[in-house]
């Protein structure tokens, strides 16, 4: 990630935002912050009814601050705290024919949602990706999560209708197993 200061971001006005709320800043995440990202991941995968603990501040040191990281880090903070995160990585789409981020989770602390938080976090990653010269962002949603579904389409995102998959424990272990890679 490039070495900018912090961008301070005020919180947006209109409905469900409150007047005189302390600014926002959007910067990128140090491993100070780990437990408070673990803290709002769990809050965000029990929300959805996916399992919790998993994603600890100790992997998140590891993973993410390391030469080569899986995934990077921006955190919303107010008034020294960290009430928002966006994690993300690389990725490349063949039908544009360019470079952009993938926006794996975006979790604003529930006393902190409808301040301007979450828009502030998607701009945040957005600007990343222009300042590398990539040309999108992307994400997807659960079917049934029709406040994010809202959320995004505030933003000017395009819904798409797909499907997404994943490959995890004994089946993944199965798959991988089929074939030795030289």
């Amino acid at each position: 990630m490039p070495d900018a200061p912090p961008s301070p971001v005020a919180p947006a006005t209109g409905e469900g935002r409150g007047e005189g709320a302390a600014a926002i800043t959007i910067r990128p995440a140090t491993p100070a912050d780990a437990e408070a990202i673990a803290r709002l991941a769990d809050e965000l995968n029990a929300d959805q009814g996916e399992p919790t603990g998993l994603f600890t501040p100790d992997l998140i040191r590891r993973e993410a601050f390391r030469d080569y990281p899986e995934f990077r880090l921006l955190v919303a903070e107010r008034a020294g705290e960290v009430v928002g995160y966006a994690l993300f990585h690389p990725t490349f789409a063949t039908e544009l024919g360019q470079r952009g981020l993938y926006l794996y989770d975006l979790a604003v602390t529930r006393s902190a949602r409808g301040q301007g938080i979450g828009r502030a976090l998607v701009a945040g990653v957005a600007r990343v990706a222009k300042e590398e010269g990539r040309g999108f962002l992307w994400w997807s949603t659960k079917a049934g999560n029709e406040a994010a579904r809202a959320f995004y389409a505030r933003l000017g995102a395009e819904e798409e209708e797909s499907r997404s998959h994943a490959l995890v424990g004994e089946a993944f272990e199965r798959l991988a197993a089929e074939v030795t890679t030289s």
